[in-house]
């Protein structure tokens, strides 16, 4: 019998070779990304890194055998991820209308709530009435969360690496928390997409001895969005003795992709914008205009939301009322969103700042 840590070493592997065999199949068939005015890279990046986790899924369902010819939870969510990957797939090659993309990601939502029987129906415990059950207004809500999520980590793909390192500071705080529970088959599932991410991640930000970079793609931010709504459903909505954190701990694991998404959706109406027209005004593009490189806006980001996972699981831990942790994240929240408002004003105070800084370096070095 494999250990889990062969198995996961496996998909690690699998999913690297996965990479190499999708890159020369990517260039022949156009799926690349090209440059343009949003876009400042240089030359064609193939958008294969997506299709590759993917795959690494794939081979992890056989792997620790998941396969099943019936209709399980697991089997639905392997289904799932298997549509928006090819939708994500199409849109990459293709561009498709956000019109098609919400609708086929609504239909991917009903599928999984009849799949697995999950849907959002308990926000917690609240202040002088206890648990707050909602009942059937739980399917709508579902449908919100789950299309959120799935375009919070589509959005968040804006840098590199960055998509993969918020994923990575989701799914292991979830691990651990799931581990806490005894919820095997979702912790499990967690090592595997952070198995499966991590060669994706060496590949993109060009690791030891990597000289081609890939992309995510849409086909694996909505396919990596979905799996984390997925997962945080499959923790804070089945049966109490099951429960491995609330609905108020699962948005501080999810916390920037999903603050970033609502307040540019925000600002874009305001506007008078479409909420989905795409822009430069999201996290990471406020750290670039700031100043700094893209890859420390990736690591001041990746901290921010790992320090955000861990007042998560302080609250599991510590098991904090539900509307104490809600409390604090709606107050994170509207500060946020007030950042994002008045972001140019911010941004040029922050980019003054470090140029007088590089000024007097050079002063006193001279």
């Amino acid at each position: 019998m494999l250990t889990l840590s062969i198995k996961l070493t496996l998909v690690f592997f699998f999913t690297l070779l996965a990479l190499q065999f999708f890159k020369p199949i990517a260039e022949r068939v156009g799926l690349v990304d090209n440059p343009c005015a949003r876009k400042q890279h240089t030359g064609f990046i193939p958008l294969i890194g997506g299709i590759s986790v993917f795959t690494g899924i794939i081979f992890a369902s056989i792997v620790f055998g998941w396969i099943s010819s019936s209709v399980t939870p697991l089997m639905t969510y392997i289904f799932c991820i298997s549509i928006l990957v090819v939708l994500g797939a199409v849109d990459d090659a293709k561009d498709l209308s956000v019109k098609i993309r919400l609708v086929i990601q609504t239909l991917i939502t009903f599928i999984m709530i009849m799949g697995s029987d999950l849907f959002i129906h308990n926000l917690g415990e609240m202040p002088f009435i206890g648990e707050l059950n909602i009942g059937w207004l739980g399917y709508f809500l579902t449908v919100f969360a789950v299309i959120g999520a799935i375009n919070a980590f589509n959005m968040v793909d804006g840098i590199d690496g960055l998509c993969g390192c918020l994923s990575l500071m989701t799914l292991m705080p979830m691990a651990i928390a799931f581990s806490w529970s005894g919820q095997t088959v979702p912790m499990l599932i967690c090592l595997v997409i952070c198995s499966a991410i991590l060669p994706f991640l060496v590949v993109n930000l060009k690791l030891f001895f990597v000289k081609q970079k890939v992309f995510m793609g849409d086909a694996g931010s909505m396919m990596i969005g979905f799996s984390v709504v997925f997962l945080l459903l499959s923790g804070s909505q089945v049966a109490p003795q099951d429960t491995s954190f609330s609905a108020a701990a699962a948005l501080w694991f999810i916390a920037i992709p999903l603050m970033d998404m609502a307040a540019i959706m925000i600002r874009r109406v305001r506007k008078g914008q479409s909420p989905f027209q795409a822009d430069r005004n999201h996290l990471h593009h406020i750290f670039l205009h700031a100043g700094f490189t893209s890859r420390q806006s990736l690591l001041i980001i990746t901290a921010v939301q790992a320090c955000l996972s861990v007042i998560g699981l302080l609250g599991i831990y510590f098991s904090i009322p539900s509307y104490i942790l809600m409390a604090g994240f709606v107050t994170i929240f509207f500060c946020y969103s007030y950042a994002i408002q008045h972001v140019w004003r911010i941004t040029k105070y922050l980019r003054a700042r470090r140029i007088n800084k590089v000024r007097l370096l050079k002063e006193n070095h001279a």
